[in-house]
């Protein structure tokens, strides 16, 4: 017994959800491939892709992997203060800047009472943020650091056709042409293709 895709159900009205069949061959018109860290592009082969193909492609989510800000207290009495966030990975870029003390009042870096601050650990799903130089009198009032980290590779960049190899393959790359520092799986789809 054939079974119908669910939005020929309803004739003209789309109600669900669409789904296509991809499976793996030399004509495969869709699927999932997976750019590799260390690497900038990566080569899709199929015989389906012709010079004129629409190719629709999309980043599989990665929900441990966005880019977080915030802001973390280190209180009075105390010289590091510990964010707690799954997302946060042992390579993140981590931003750090002084927002302001218990007063309200800005700290500027160059008013002699400012003092640097650090990720003093960084380990998957926590980082621990505190004063640069240590002492065994902390600061007397409470101090906001705000921050914001993200994934080693930095800013997400856009993901482009590179190119395509009538009948043969396509090249599907990061825009800027910086490889990346974690593998990214992209799903793909070749909407058109000439007769």
């Amino acid at each position: 017994m054939a079974t119908n895709p669910l939005e020929a159900l309803r004739r003209a009205w789309l109600t669900g959800p669409m789904f296509t069949r991809a499976s793996s061959g030399p004509s495969q018109w869709a699927g999932r491939t997976t750019l590799n860290s260390g690497s900038a592009t990566i080569v899709v082969s199929t015989f389906a892709v012709k010079s004129d193909s629409l190719i629709r492609f999309g980043i599989e989510g990665n929900a441990k992997l966005p880019i977080l800000a915030g802001q973390v207290t280190i209180t009075s009495g105390t010289s590091f203060a510990t964010v707690s966030n799954a997302a946060f990975a042992a390579d993140s870029l981590v931003q750090l800047t002084i927002e302001q003390a218990a007063t309200g009042a800005k700290i500027q870096q160059n008013s002699g009472f400012a003092q640097p601050v650090e990720v003093m650990s960084l380990g998957a799903g926590s980082m621990d943020v505190g004063f640069a130089v240590q002492s065994l009198n902390p600061r007397a009032d409470d101090t906001v650091i705000s921050y914001l980290a993200m994934p080693a590779d930095g800013l997400p960049s856009a993901i482009e056709v590179r190119s395509i190899s009538d009948s043969n393959y396509f090249i599907l790359g990061r825009a800027d042409g910086v490889a990346i520092a974690r593998d990214s799986t992209i799903m793909w789809m070749i909407e058109k293709t000439n007769a």
